[in-house]
């Protein structure tokens, strides 16, 4: 009899989690792009792409940086984490400095060695003292 209400309960939690995600999934796609109803199907395409140009364009422009001498000397990027990379004189752009990507990759990865090795120490041990 535990049983059936249990899985009457994971039906309930699975039914939930379901409609959780969907709305997440939902929430997430729901960009909204603007009103071209009035135009014709030929003006609502060129649209779209003109507006899928300017604003790539203007991401671009957002990323750009102002340094000299690598970004030594001046430098538009956030510290310690970036650099201007002034490498190509048209596209400045702020750049990962190598401990940052130590950290954001090496950092992770020692989290979970130690995690894992903390499981197999304390297995070891219970295994060990039974």
């Amino acid at each position: 009899m535990g049983t059936v209400q249990f899985e009457g309960n994971n039906q309930r939690r699975m039914k939930f989690s379901l409609a959780l995600l969907t709305v997440l999934l939902v929430s997430l796609a729901s960009g909204l792009p603007k009103d071209r109803s009035d135009q014709g199907s030929i003006r609502q395409v060129f649209g779209g792409i003109k507006d899928t140009i300017t604003g790539s364009a203007i991401k671009n422009v957002n990323q750009l940086c102002t340094g000299t001498g690598g970004g030594t000397l001046v430098d538009s990027c956030p510290k310690p984490f970036e650099y201007c990379d002034t490498s190509a004189s048209l596209s400045t752009r702020c750049r990962y400095r190598g401990f940052t990507w130590a950290l954001i990759i090496g950092g992770p990865l020692v989290g979970v060695a130690l995690i894992v090795v903390a499981i197999v120490l304390i297995s070891r041990r219970g295994s060990s003292s039974g």
